[in-house]
């Protein structure tokens, strides 16, 4: 019985090992680099960057939104399959349709998402590649074979099909993605954004006056002794780690003249996580400006402010927003406006 048993396994391992075997090829799950989106309604206004993509057209009237999307393809990636994939919107009513058309930049990168309006989408629209309408038939829009050399794929999202509206937020992975199917197993998480912790101005005219905490920040300088920075710290959520992922520094919808330029500083508190605003002047910082991280012009630089390891849980960040480079004045409100930082 015992030698019975033993033939019997040894007689399955060998058929087993005469069957083919299959290759199990990995999704790789890519979240959007960057958004925007573009109102009829509003032609020439820009919107800034957002998580929440939006196409849709009711009724008559210059009611049209369409959504500016990019993703960052990895150059190892090039030769797999692309799937451009739509899932789970938050908003849908009417048809549920939108197409998809490839988006060419002007710069030859990527749009930007800062000046982009639906009149001057600092691109073209090219070649129409899809229409989808959402909850017909799978979650599949496009596919294509993947690009060589590592690049921003750019698209826009206009609706289609008469009254509909689709609305998405990618940072609850929502919405327009792409599938990258290959051999190797990675699954690239939605980025999550970190709410601001504080703000607050220091004005270089009233040294030892301290303003408080401010959804307002300034960034200026217009003549000697009239200079004024933003403090602004950002806390890592304490109920989940990120200390694997990219922290990703944007300036979003904000309003500027002169240069329109600054420079990002690490700052480093003299006690705690971060500054004390209620305390904090122009001499008195509570801490101190360390070393400058990058300069940005708004309405002209493309892509982040600046990118770092993210810390761990319950960690804080702290930046001073300084003008530069001649007269300049950039002024925003939070939490819609100014610095913002996210998880990538």
């Amino acid at each position: 019985m015992k030698f019975l048993t033993s033939l019997i396994l040894l007689s399955a391992a060998a058929l087993s090992s005469a069957l083919p075997t299959t290759s199990k090829r990995a999704a790789v799950h890519v979240a959007p680099n960057s958004l925007c989106k573009t109102y009829e309604h509003s032609p020439n206004t820009p919107f800034g960057p957002t998580t929440w993509g939006e196409t849709s057209r009711v009724g008559g009237g210059l009611t049209g939104v369409n959504t500016l999307i990019s993703f960052q393809l990895d150059a190892a990636y090039g030769g797999a399959t692309c799937n451009l994939r739509f899932a789970d919107a938050e908003v849908h009513t009417g048809s549920n349709t939108f197409s998809v058309f490839s988006f060419v930049p002007t710069n030859g990168v990527t749009f930007d998402p800062n000046t982009a309006t639906w009149n001057q989408k600092t691109g073209y629209r090219d070649q129409q590649l899809a229409t989808f309408q959402y909850g017909a038939s799978g979650d599949l829009v496009y596919s294509f074979t993947c690009p060589t050399g590592g690049k921003l794929l750019n698209y826009e999202l206009t609706s289609a099909n008469g009254d509909s509206n689709l609305q998405w937020d990618t940072s609850l992975e929502q919405g327009l993605w792409l599938e990258v199917v290959s051999g190797g197993v990675e699954k690239r998480a939605a980025p999550v954004p970190i709410p601001y912790y504080d703000q607050c101005q220091l004005h270089e005219a009233a040294p030892n006056t301290a303003f408080g905490s401010s959804v307002s920040g300034v960034s200026s300088q217009y003549s000697s002794g009239h200079i004024i920075t933003t403090l602004v710290a950002f806390v890592m959520p304490t109920g989940k780690d990120l200390s694997t992922r990219t922290c990703s520094v944007e300036f979003v919808n904000g309003f500027a003249t002169g240069s329109k330029s600054f420079a990002l500083f690490e700052f480093v508190p003299n006690q705690g996580k971060t500054f004390k605003s209620a305390l904090a002047t122009w001499n008195s910082r509570t801490g101190y400006r360390n070393n400058q991280l990058a300069t940005y012009k708004v309405g002209s630089s493309v892509g982040p402010v600046y990118k770092f390891p993210c810390p761990g849980p319950g960690k804080a960040v702290n930046f001073e927003v300084v003008p530069t480079n001649g007269d300049v004045y950039i002024a925003w409100t939070k939490p819609a406006g100014g610095l913002t930082l996210k998880a990538l």
